[in-house]
Order: structure tokens, then sequence, then C-alpha cells
């Protein structure tokens, strides 16, 4: 029986000869393969076989909902949502995505030859992708072209002037996944987390399913000025190639919401890029983590505070000590070992130390010995109810947890000292808020997660104490210029330098750690770090990421404006002739990385010492600092008496004339008669003012001018103590010579 394609319906008619295009349309299992029900069966053979059933019941089926369908909505209404869902084969679902994804135009801007095509692409789009089959789309092209020319929709030699011309293909692979996301490895945990996925999904494949084609709209905590900062703080220090990583992740205390992750090499297979996310624990991003070093003894000490060891409990630290590990206390007894071992600190000296010197130095025998105090349970539980992922207790239970023996990764640090920040409150890392599908519908919403692991008094003593290794320890470089605190952490074998550290309204770990070829953990010597071989250090190496980015490129001391006052400015304020110092230009550090305010603050106090001892030279009532019109500048303020009411003269009576010192103005300041002393020579300027001040009228120098210190006699009359200037005779002129003949 012969048979070609009908002109309706696309099927074969046993009315003219075979042809190509009705072979091509013809339905075959290869075709079927290709099919958007078949793609959407994911493999299902129950929903393939649903998907192809060739039978009346299934027609039937078919039918009754396109006329239920089609009583409710028009046909324009039924074919705009239809385009727009539909699969046009090669990854594009939809008309608009189809039109860029194989003209690299809008679907508002498809001529005749580009509409066909994706119109006969949509019964079979495997069979007839252009990109695979070209002869075969061209074919199905001209079948809708024929169609359309039958109906009169177009001129019939139009029709065949647009079937000699070829495709047209320009292909646009577009952009998608978290490769060409501006937040990559951001993007990888949120994709990546399991725990952030609807409850509608519920294997993994369905979800992956869900987030590629769901068309979700996921709201995330991210803080792009911040993820922007923390990416600048790491590139600037790790370069990608090397062969190091350096990682940064940025939590808010309180909330739990993960504002930045950052690390130095890009996501990718190529070179200086990785897909291990190391920012994130392994079961997100793939990655082991690091040995946090020192940064684990906050634990041990925040226990030691909760079981109400005082700050001031002095533990003598030699450099050296030996420790019997069957002493250590676990959570079920004692420490199964009868080993002695040995452990050293790192400068090989030897302290005597209470709570915050033995933090502010890192004293590994002095936190071994506390550890034995406390017992290891504590610690270890603390470490994992603050979100430390810690593990095998077997294995990181032992006496030298305090050094960080336990991987983990930087989200997973920062999440912990999130918790001192927010006074013992601990929140789960967060950093999706809401997720909603494609028609706006919200279908869950993540709130805080937030429990009080430890008593605020407890959190506000570790506080204190971590404060001092920022302001006055190892990091004191980085003082962002707030309240602030952390702690450095070093592995013994200088394979991962730390630094977590907190203000009150953010916490963040950076480390900085060695890498093999495979992206296992790997010893820094010998390694370039930044383009330079440098020794490595949690204070030098790790904590300037996260200086810089804590302080941000807001807050840099070039923009924070410097002000220093005497130390009695506000009891002196409201007294006569009180001095306020006030440093007016905003000062940058030389390195714009640490706190501004030292070299401001120094260099205040030095001519704050000059003044009080009488040695600043005054220029009038400025004292010009550095050079140019632009320079930095002192003033020397006198706050203004209060106007006191004036009184009413009775009649008859004259005005009281004020007495004034010798040398000053009719105003209380300085004269042009103070500034010469006779034969005594010039005056020192500034201790004269000085004493006027003071208003004690007691001698400051050899050559302070014995006029103020007489007190002011009543004298005749104003007019007689104040006679007015004679003008000074001008000196005869000199004759002038006349020129040589």
């Amino acid at each position: 029986m012969r048979s070609t394609c009908g002109a309706r319906s696309g099927r074969c008619s046993p009315t003219r000869p075979p042809t190509t295009s009705c072979r091509a349309a013809r339905r075959s299992p290869s075709s079927w393969s290709s099919s958007p029900l078949i793609t959407q069966a994911k493999g299902d053979k129950e929903l393939i076989k649903e998907a192809t059933d060739d039978s009346y019941a299934r027609k039937l089926r078919e039918l009754r909902y396109a006329i239920a369908l089609e009583k409710k909505h028009s046909k324009d209404w039924i074919l705009e949502r239809y385009l727009n869902t539909a699969y046009f084969g090669d990854g594009a679902y939809g008309i608009q995505a189809a039109a860029q994804h194989f003209f690299d135009v809008n679907a508002k801007d498809l001529d005749l030859r580009q509409s066909a095509m994706l119109a006969g692409m949509v019964q079979s789009p495997g069979a007839f992708d252009p990109t695979e089959n070209p002869e075969r789309s061209k074919e199905r092209r001209n079948v809708v072209l024929d169609r359309m020319a039958e109906l009169s929709v177009i001129p019939e030699q139009r029709a065949e002037r647009v079937k000699k011309k070829p495709l047209g293909l320009d292909v646009k692979q577009k952009k998608r996944g978290c490769v060409n996301s501006t937040a990559q490895f951001f993007c990888e945990y949120v994709v990546g987390g399991s725990s952030r996925t609807p409850p509608s999904a519920t294997t993994p494949r369905e979800r992956w399913e869900l987030i590629e084609n769901g068309g979700l709209t996921v709201t995330t905590t991210i803080d792009m000025d911040m993820q922007e900062a923390a990416e600048n703080a790491v590139e600037s220090r790790v370069f990608p190639e090397e062969s190091v990583i350096g990682a940064l992740a940025l939590v808010e205390p309180g909330t739990g919401e993960v504002k930045a992750l950052a690390q130095s090499r890009s996501l990718g297979k190529g070179p200086g890029q990785t897909f291990l996310n190391y920012t994130v624990p392994k079961e997100y991003g793939n990655a082991n983590g690091f040995q946090p070093g020192s940064t684990f003894k906050t634990f041990v000490l925040a226990a030691a505070i909760n079981q109400g060891i005082p700050l001031t409990t002095t533990i003598n630290a030699p450099a050296v000590r030996n420790f019997d590990l069957g002493e250590f206390r676990t959570c079920d007894g004692n420490y199964q070992s009868a080993e002695i071992e040995d452990f050293k600190n790192f400068d090989n000296t030897s302290h005597t130390a209470n709570l915050y010197s033995g933090t502010q130095n890192s004293i590994n025998t002095f936190f071994i010995e506390l550890s034995k105090r406390t017992g290891l349970c504590e610690p270890y539980r603390l470490a994992e109810r603050l979100g430390v992922r810690i593990g095998d207790p077997d294995r990181f239970m032992v006496p030298s947890f305090a050094l960080g023996v336990a991987d983990a990764s930087p989200l997973e640090m920062a999440e912990a000292y999130a918790s001192f920040a927010a006074r013992g409150k601990h929140c789960d890392s967060r950093p999706v808020t809401q997720i909603e599908d494609n028609q706006g519908n919200l279908l869950k919403k993540y709130e805080p997660d937030c429990t009080q692991e430890l008593p605020s008094a407890v959190a506000d003593a570790v506080n204190d104490v971590l404060e001092g290794v920022i302001n006055g320890g190892f990091a004191s470089a980085q003082y962002p210029g707030q309240q602030a605190a952390g702690k450095t952490g070093t592995t013994s074998d200088n394979t991962a330098v730390w630094f977590a550290g907190y203000t009150p309204n953010l916490a963040g770990a950076a480390t900085v750690a060695g890498v093999n070829d495979a992206g296992q953990p790997d010893t820094l010597d010998g390694k370039l770090i930044g383009g330079y071989y440098q020794s490595t250090s949690g204070s030098g190496t790790a904590a300037p990421i996260w200086g810089r980015r804590i302080q941000g490129d807001r807050a840099l001391p070039a923009r924070r404006e410097l002000r220093a006052a005497v130390d009695d400015r506000r009891r002196r304020s409201a007294q006569p002739g009180a001095v306020r110092l006030r440093l007016l230009r905003r000062e940058r550090h030389p390195d714009a990385r640490g706190p501004g305010l030292r070299g401001g603050q120094r260099r205040v106090g030095r001519l704050r010492g000059r003044l009080r001892a009488g040695r600043l030279q005054l220029a009038g009532q400025r004292h010009q600092l550095g050079r140019g019109r632009r320079g930095r500048h002192l003033r020397l303020h006198r706050p203004r008496p209060r106007p006191q009411p004036r009184r009413s003269r009775q009649p008859g009576q004259q005005r009281q004339q004020r007495a004034r010192r010798p040398g000053l103005t009719r105003r209380g300041r300085p004269g042009r008669s103070a500034g010469r002393a006779g034969p005594a020579g010039r005056l020192n300027r500034s201790a004269q003012l000085a004493a006027y001040l003071r208003g004690d009228g007691g001698a400051v120098g050899p050559s302070l001018d014995p006029r103020l210190h007489e007190p002011p006699s009543p004298g005749p009359s104003p007019s007689a103590r104040h006679p007015p200037r004679r003008p000074r005779p001008r000196p005869p002129r000199r004759p002038r010579r006349s020129p040589r003949g």
C-alpha cells in the first residue's frame, strides 16, 4: 500500500506515493525516545509506556482533556502557554529560549523561515534537532511552509522562495549553571544543599529536576557588596594558579545568614580552577576541609569559663612539657592510653599565664593543661553544638583537641564564632530564606534556627578574652576600628593557617592552606603565596584576609575621620580657657589595612604633650602640620563664655571699664605688643598663651614677660593707662646717586 503525509495531520495516507517527508514524520521508536513526554519520563518505564501507548483509550482520554480545557480557555491562551513550556530540542524549553538558542534573536523578532523551523520541531524535538539533523529539520520546515501556503496564510510563491533558503542557524550556547554566576561557590552551596530543597522533591533526582527545570525563584541571604569585597580580599592574598587555597566565609551573628563565600580559585576545570568548594562542609562542597589549628582553643576556653574556672587562674606553661595521656577525661571515662606525649610552645619559651595572656599568646602547653582540667568531653560537644562537624569521637576526642586536629571548613568556623558574637546564641548557617514556584507560590520559607548554647555571661567572658588577640595580641594590625575579637590558628605541620574573628554584626573565618594536584592538604613550606615565598602564620597570612573584608572598602582608614581630644576635655570644656584638640583631616594608614587611628593618636599625643610643656610654637591660633594648603592642621578652641544678662545702669552712673591684662587686646587675645619682650628678646608664644589659659599668672619660663605676672593696678583712668600711639618718625631719604658717566 502506498502512503504519503496527510496535509492536515502529518500522518501517512494511502492516496499518494511515499515521500521522504512522510518517512521522516512517521512515528518510530527512535522518534519516541526524543519526544517531550519521553524526556519528562526520565527513564521511568511506566511513564514511558503511558507516553507511547497507541490505543483508543489514550486517544479518548486526551480528547476529553482537550475539550475540557478548550471550554475554559481560548485557543490563544492555550497556545501561548504551550509555546512557553514546550521542549524545542538541544536543551531549549519555551519559544523564547529556542529563538535565542538557535537564532540569537527574541521570539518577537523571528522571521518566516525561522518560525517555520521551530514550529515543525515541536512534534519530535530530538528527531528534528537542526544541530544534529539539519537535513531532517529542513524537510520538516518545508512541510510547515507548504501547509501554510495551502491554508493561504502565505502566498505560494513566498513559500517556494523561503524553501530554497538554508536554515540560517546562529546557535548560541546559553550560559547556565553556577560556572556563569557572579558568586560561583555560593551558588554551588545553594544548589547542592540537599537540606535547602523544597519538600515536594523526595529523591535527589527529583530535586535536581526541580531545580533545573522547575522555574523556581530562590531568595538567598547573599550580600553582593560583601561577596565582592570577600573575593577581592582573597584574590589579593592568594593567586589562583598557586599550590595553595585561600578561602573566606562570612556569617551574620544572631540569624545565621551566610553573607559571602569566596575562595582563590574559580569554578571550572582549567588552570587555576577547581570544582571543589573549600568554603563549606564536605557534604556540600566535596572538600574535606583543613585542620583549624589553635582556633579550637576557643572551645576549651569557653568550657573552662562555663565550669567556673576564673579568668585569673595562673598556669605554669613551660616551653616543653610531657603529659600522661591517660589522665585526660573523655565522655566515657579516662582516655585509653598509657603513652607520655610531649607538647611544646611555638616560640620555645616558658610562660606563666592566666586565661587572658594564655589565649592572647596562644600558648600550647597552657591549653593542654587547661584541657586536662576541663576534660575533653565538654569542649568536643560544645564545638559540635556550635556547628563544627568534627566526626568520630574516637579519632578526635584526644588530648591534642585544643590544637585543632579535626578538619573543618571556613563556614563551620564562622558559624561557631558567630555564636560568641551573639552572646552564646547559635544559629545554623542559612543561605536561603524562601523558595517560590514558577507561579510565585511560596513553597517553603526558611526561618532562623537558633538555640542558646552558652550562657550570655560565659560568652561575654570569652569575648573579653578574645578581644585581646586583636587589641594588643598577634592580630593587632587587623583592628577594624570597632569592637572585635578573634583567634589565630596554625597547624603543627604547617599545612594551613587560620584566623576566625568577629565584630558585633559580622563573623568570618579565613584560611590559607596548601594543596597538591589532587586537591588534598599539603604543606605550605616552599610554596608561592601571593607571588612571594614567605613564612606563614595565622596572624600574618590569614588574618589580613579577614581584616581587609571586615574593615571593608568603605571602612578603610582613608575614609575614617580621626579625632583626638585631651583627657579632661569634658571636665574642662565648661571652664573658661579650656583647650580642645581635634585632628581635622582624615588619615590613611600606610598599608591601607591596619587601623589608621594609631598614627593619628601618636601624633596628637605628641602635640598635646608639647602644648602642656609650653614648647608648641603657635602661629596665631593654628599650628600647621605638613605642607601645602591641604595639609593636616590643629585648631585651638576656647569655648565662648555664656552671655551674661545686661544690667541697666542707674541715671548718672558711669559705665565701668573692664580691666585688661597688659599685652592683650580688648577681646582678651594676644596683641602685637605681647610678642615683644624688650631687652629680653622674643617671647615664647605658647608659654604665654598657656599661662593665660591657666589663669594662675605663674611663671612658665625665664623668658616670660614679667608684666604678665603683675596684678592690674587701678590707675587713674583707662585713657591714662593706654595713651594713644604716636606715629613713628620716618627715616630721612637718601640722596639718589647720579649714574656714572
